[in-house]
């Protein structure tokens, strides 16, 4: 499984070549391929011993260094070394001003069949150009094929790869851009966006820690792959940087503004509801007064009212039969005048009686114990004919 080791892989210390310098023999020395140890190490054969070569002037990702964890490509180094250098392989090796190193392994360019092979590594962008004074005869060949590697994207310079350099800056890249140039309305919104923002700001961090690592090493592995552009991607970085601190802040103090907006118009509301709960009440309250003041109103009426006598039921008297009219007879002839006398005044009537009765036939009677037929002289009536009286004269009926 390839490890995300990138920084440690490119980013090599300065070798310090220690012990005592070898200076190389006069000559080429040509020998055979034992086994390739990792990206730019192998072992090979020289005058019947078993020698450690490490190619100069490249520097792959580690996979077998006892200090460091295994790196970006570095598998991927190896096996394309294998590639180039099977066992058997028949190899020139080319030498520097040093020969060996404080490892005392032999220092060299490595040939096969006319290519430098230090420089085909880079080319395939498993190394980059890397300089160890006074040793530096193949350092422009490698860098030139390192050159060709990064404009083509590849090994190290990959973005596809997660691991590399590029892929990184890339990645830091579309997590700036994916930061939202305007905030929200809503906190759930801005929320959200704040995760982007803070996301995209520790890529940057990231990133910024791994090119101060650069700027540590300036003459070795990836600080030379990117010398072009390590000043252009820090400000980059700062720019991303500043950007992503402003909407941060803008973003929180958004979210105090609306979260102070919404406590205010909740405390509106709540304003509103008090006031409108204390209307309804003193209207209920008016209501009431209203009514207790309208039924001590009606119960002063009932007081003020009174209540009248008992009637007596009206008896029901048959009407009298009218008098049946008849047509005249025709006048006979006048008699002769009689002589003239005078006539007899009419008795006087009798007088009454005196019991509180109607008379005679009629004693102790009340109003309303009239004789069948006869109305007293003190109930009501539409008649205005001639009246006959009863003795006593409380009892009438119309003549």
């Amino acid at each position: 499984m390839r490890r995300a080791g990138w920084v440690g892989a490119l980013t090599v210390g300065t070798v310090l070549v220690g012990g005592v310098a070898v200076y190389a023999q006069s000559g080429d020395t040509t020998t055979t391929v034992e086994r390739v140890i990792d990206g730019d190490t192998v072992d090979v054969r020289i005058d019947g011993e078993t020698e450690r070569v490490r190619l100069l002037n490249v520097d792959t990702p580690e996979t077998k260094h006892p200090e460091k964890e295994l790196e970006c490509l570095g598998p991927e180094a190896t096996a394309f070394l294998e590639e180039q250098l099977p066992v058997g392989q028949e190899i020139q090796l080319e030498f520097d001003e040093e020969r060996t190193d404080q490892y005392e392994r032999v220092l060299a360019g490595v040939y096969k069949e006319g290519e430098l092979v230090n420089a085909e590594i880079a080319r395939a962008g498993f190394g980059v150009a890397v300089s160890y004074e006074p040793n530096v005869r193949f350092y422009d060949e490698v860098s030139s094929a390192q050159h060709e590697a990064e404009s083509k994207g590849l090994g190290l310079f990959d973005e596809s790869e997660d691991c590399t350099v590029t892929a990184m800056m890339s990645a830091v890249e579309e997590q700036v851009s994916a930061v939202p140039e305007e905030l929200a309305d809503e906190v759930s919104g801005i929320e959200e966006q704040v995760l982007v923002i803070l996301a995209a700001a520790e890529a940057v961090s990231a990133a910024q820690a791994s090119l101060a690592v650069f700027a540590e090493f300036p003459d070795v592995g990836i600080s030379r792959g990117f010398t072009d552009r390590s000043e252009e991607l820090k400000k980059t970085l700062r720019a991303d940087a500043e950007k992503l601190e402003n909407l941060e802040s803008d973003a929180e103090e958004r979210i105090d503004a609306i979260q102070e907006e919404e406590r205010l118009e909740e405390e509106r509301l709540e304003e509103e509801r008090r006031e409108e709960a204390e209307r309804q009440a003193e209207a209920e309250r008016k209501a009431e007064r209203e009514a207790e003041r309208e039924a001590e109103r009606e119960a002063e009426r009932q007081r003020q009212i009174t209540p009248p006598a008992p009637q007596p039921a009206p008896t029901t008297q048959a009407p009298a039969p009218k008098p049946v009219q008849t047509a005249s007879p025709a006048p006979a002839p006048e008699p002769e005048p009689a002589p003239e006398r005078t006539q007899a005044p009419a008795p006087p009537p009798p007088a009454p009686s005196k019991s509180s009765g109607g008379g005679a036939g009629t004693p102790n009677l009340g109003p309303d114990q009239a004789p069948p037929g006869y109305l007293h002289r003190e109930a009501p009536t539409s008649y205005t004919g001639p009246r006959c009286f009863l003795p006593g004269g409380n009892w009438w009926k119309p003549c």
